[in-house]
């Protein structure tokens, strides 16, 4: 049997979540192409969190803005990473 390695949106996804729960958010330019891809961990416990009704969602779309200025680069989103303060 041959190991795969995860692909680019479970990777994403994988950033979020511990052994027992996921939370945060996590988005960016997948590699090789152009997709812009933006994942939410939802944890029962702070759902309510005021943070988590538009600003995390302002916050991860600018992550993925970033990225879009390297679309046609093999790594978009390592660009924005380079150029950019966080």
């Amino acid at each position: 049997m041959v190991r795969q390695e995860p692909g680019p949106i479970a990777v994403l996804v994988g950033a979020l979540c511990n052994s027992t729960i996921c939370d945060g958010a996590n988005s960016g330019i997948l590699s090789y192409n152009s997709v812009g891809v933006g994942v939410f961990g939802i944890h029962q416990e702070d759902s309510r969190d005021p943070y988590r009704y538009g600003p995390i969602h302002i916050h991860e779309h600018t992550h993925a803005m970033q990225g879009s200025h390297w679309i046609g680069d093999k790594h978009p989103q390592e660009g924005a990473n380079r150029n950019s303060p966080c």
